[in-house]
């Protein structure tokens, strides 16, 4: 279900930007504030969303949730328009985010860190695979059905309110004291590798939302309409790829090295994807982009489930930082188009609106891993 449901969620969270482009003729400025105004109320919900269950249980947020993105669904289906795209986008973001980290929650909890890890290898490679192959169909979808193309994901939606019913209430963790629980020197390792990779995971979900709604004029420029949203998902395959090698190399978890590669990775490919000005250097960007947000998702969310113990709190915070990188990085992309005017050239003004991304991200995840660098040189010594 993970997959159909991610599947179809993103012909809607990737391709509205290609439909409001084609059918509501929205320039990049426009696509940019529709992508800020998504990620401004998911982040909202996914701060709300433990509290929430506190109050309501983790189950009927899952139904609420869903019937409420069903509603919404129907809506933009019927009445599609520049208003109404806007806040009902907005509202399906509010949901989102009140609806991943209990997800994610019942998807981690009562496991050891052994099983843990083999779960959210799992649950990754369901939804990682489902978002190249919903843009492999998006433009020939968007262009043929515009409007209608929302029943896809309402239909899903009513299929997970019956899925959703065999669930516990409330999902059940491992006890506090279980053997398998790490050791607290172990936790403290693991805690700075948190940091280290939510830092980064804040980055990679401001720059890709950057680039989401972006491409459809980056490949529109080069001749590419209707292919653009196939195009524009090589980096969620190559995301997916990555993955998958994280499941088979399980000795990357509690490894600095992985977050280095993503550092220096993301932006590198951001910009290759934006200005390499031919087709070759655009995959080539999401490539190198898509390895390093497949590195940095699978470490914050294992890293931060194991520590928290697969709470709605943990994955709540997960799920809240991709929600401020999806504010930011329309944000940082709409003053890039600022200045890009007086400063003579899109390149300069996109370095200076994205670059304090980059700058802030890297010096705290570099920050967060100071006291491993310290238990390095002691085991030297």
């Amino acid at each position: 279900m993970t997959f159909i449901e991610s599947w179809s969620t993103t012909i809607v969270g990737r391709g509205v930007f290609f439909l409001s482009a084609w059918a509501l003729s929205f320039n990049d400025v426009r696509n940019l504030w529709l992508a800020a105004a998504y990620g401004t109320t998911y982040v909202v919900g996914a701060f709300l969303s433990h509290r929430c269950c506190f109050r309501l249980g983790e189950k009927r947020m899952l139904v609420l949730t869903g019937a409420a993105q069903l509603a919404a669904y129907l809506a933009l289906w019927r009445w599609l328009g520049p208003g109404v795209l806007f806040a009902l986008f907005s509202f399906i973001g509010f949901t989102s985010g009140l609806r991943w980290p209990v997800v994610e929650s019942y998807l981690s909890a009562g496991r050891t860190p052994r099983q843990t890890m083999g779960a959210i290898g799992t649950f990754n490679l369901c939804w990682a695979a489902g978002i190249p192959l919903a843009l492999l169909t998006a433009g020939w979808l968007i262009h043929r059905m515009e409007a209608s193309v929302f029943l896809l994901p309402a239909c899903v939606n009513a299929a997970s309110l019956l899925i959703i019913l065999p669930l516990p209430f409330r999902p059940v963790h491992l006890p506090a004291d279980h053997p398998a629980r790490p050791g607290q020197v172990e936790l403290a390792r693991m805690k700075a590798l948190t940091t280290s990779s939510r830092w980064l995971l804040l980055a990679s979900y401001a720059l890709s939302w950057a680039l989401a709604g972006l491409m459809p004029h980056v490949f529109g420029r080069m001749g590419f309409v209707e292919s653009a949203p196939a195009l524009s998902g090589v980096l969620d395959f190559v995301r997916l790829l990555t993955f998958a090698g994280l499941i088979a190399w399980t000795s990357w978890h509690g490894k600095v090295a992985p977050l280095l590669l993503s550092l220096a990775a993301m932006p590198i490919g951001f910009f290759m994807v934006l200005f390499g000005g031919s087709l070759g250097a655009a995959l080539t960007g999401e490539t190198i982009f898509g390895l390093g947000c497949g590195l940095v998702y699978y470490s914050a969310l294992y890293h931060a489930m194991v520590v928290q113990n697969a709470s709605v709190d943990a994955s709540g915070k997960h799920e809240s930082l991709i929600g401020l990188g999806l504010v930011a990085g329309p944000l940082a992309g709409l003053l890039g188009a600022v200045l890009s005017g007086p400063l003579g050239g899109q390149v300069y003004g996109m370095l200076l609106g994205m670059g304090p991304v980059f700058l802030v991200c890297g010096f705290g995840s570099v920050w967060a891993l100071r006291s491993l660098a310290g238990e390095r040189a002691g085991a030297s010594a």
